[in-house]
């Protein structure tokens, strides 16, 4: 496909029709980039390139492209979704993978460390504790250039409540990830919004290399090593959208 050039004028144009082009692609924008304009505007894309002074990306049509000075970061979208415990603990799994989601559930409860200050409950009882933290609700949903993409693939999203040493309730969303790269050496944010899109809470994931034989990883199809990142949050009915993100550049 030739490439064309395209001015800002039609890139801002353009950003919106590509972000609804991309969650209709990515509906969990699961390993997709953001790229933050100095501005506080942003767009979504898969993937982008560095040609020249700029930063370049697939747009609807053609190519756009934004001065190096423009972008203030490059995050990797993990999660991004509405917050809804219930919907959270509750999320349907398709049956096609159901065996992998379990194995890897596994993975994590067995190389995760003992002395994890986390209590598991069942299913009736985090019905219970949902509703004495007032945290049940419903929401409604509303080339020869070097290519830059996610470092990772999703391979897992788990949500749990458990409780902590001091009888607090907690929601722990996990994923699982699978790369080349060491993702130790990448800080994963969870943000917290309310239903204005104000930020609520900032606060690091917790990033750990699970220890999987190369059997099993052939097994389950995966290349690299596998890494969970946890993120933990009190439930809260004033927390309505939540994101996971690491920066990039």
């Amino acid at each position: 496909m030739k490439r064309k050039r395209v001015g800002r004028k039609l890139y801002l144009a353009c950003a919106m029709v590509s972000l609804s082009v991309l969650l209709s692609v990515h509906p969990a924008w699961s390993g997709s980039l953001r790229i933050n304009m100095n501005d506080g505007s942003s767009v979504e894309v898969p993937y982008y390139w560095e040609e020249a002074d700029e930063i370049k990306f697939e747009i609807p049509g053609g190519v756009a492209g934004v001065p190096k000075t423009q972008v203030s970061s490059v995050q990797e979208v993990l999660a991004a979704r509405e917050f809804d415990p219930e919907v959270l603990l509750d999320s349907p799994v398709d049956r096609s993978t159901l065996d992998q989601q379990n194995m890897l559930k596994e993975i994590v409860a067995s190389k995760t460390p003992s002395g994890t200050p986390y209590q598991k409950v069942s299913a009736e009882e985090a019905d219970h504790l949902l509703g004495l933290s007032g945290a049940r609700h419903r929401i409604s949903s509303q080339p020869e250039e070097q290519v830059h993409g996610p470092r990772y693939s999703i391979e897992g999203d788990f949500a749990e409540l458990v409780k902590t040493e001091s009888s607090g309730v907690m929601l722990v969303l996990r994923n699982v990830l699978s790369s080349r790269s060491d993702l130790r050496n990448q800080t994963f944010q969870l943000t917290l919004y309310d239903g204005e899109g104000a930020v609520l809470l900032r606060k690091p994931c917790e990033v750990k290399l699970l220890d999987v034989d190369q059997k099993t990883l052939r097994k389950m199809e995966i290349r690299g090593n596998l890494y969970s990142v946890m993120g933990t949050v009190k439930p809260d009915p004033s927390i309505k959208r939540y994101e996971i993100t690491s920066v990039s550049r």
